[in-house]
């Protein structure tokens, strides 16, 4: 598991669900453990088809974890259909308008919740000793937010969720500020 990263490794492959996947997973354990290494020792990204959960992580001691790895993206923008070519590129460019808003962070705390349910509904293929959801956003408004200030989510699947968020922009020119994700612990009822 090579970790050592400085950014959101996950937006460094768009288009490639298991890479993703194993990026936000990455990039989750570097957030939380501050050496994944003394935890886990292998993690193993499940294809299309064996999935939820998207990924196994194999602890020290002989457990299993399965991580579900969702995106929160705003369900408005990701539902508009492109009708055809010819009016592709001003239905992109609709979106693109509409991509950068300023969402309130009870609107963002609704996103989770939504997500959480909704991942919930899929009991995980594989067996695993605890079952955990990461939700990754780029959101501009999202990447602001510094605590979840929501009710604890009553479902019945995972043991732990999080928010995972790019890291704070570095503004200061120095290499080492700012330079990995940040995880905000979701509440929930387990």
């Amino acid at each position: 598991m090579d970790l050592d990263i400085g950014h959101a490794s996950y937006f460094a492959h768009r288009g490639k669900k298991l890479n993703t996947e194993e990026g936000v997973i990455n990039d989750w354990l570097r957030a939380i453990y501050p050496k994944p290494e003394t935890e886990f020792y292998s993690l193993q990204i499940c294809s299309n088809g064996e999935d939820p959960p998207d990924g196994i992580l194999r602890t020290k001691t002989g457990g299993t974890v399965g991580i579900e790895v969702t995106e929160l993206v705003d369900e408005e923008l990701r539902t508009q259909k492109i009708p055809n070519k010819k009016t592709h590129k001003k239905a992109a460019t609709r979106r693109a308008a509409k991509a950068f808003h300023d969402y309130t962070p009870d609107k963002v705390c609704l996103w989770i919740e939504d997500r959480v349910l909704s991942k919930s509904k899929n009991p995980f293929k594989t067996g695993c000793d605890r079952a955990i959801l990461v939700i990754y956003s780029d959101e501009p408004s999202v990447r602001t937010i510094s605590e979840l200030r929501m009710e604890p989510i009553k479902q019945g699947l995972f043991n732990e969720a999080w928010l995972l968020l790019p890291p704070t922009p570095n503004t200061s020119g120095r290499v080492a500020a700012n330079p990995f994700c940040r995880a905000l612990a979701i509440p929930l009822c387990v």
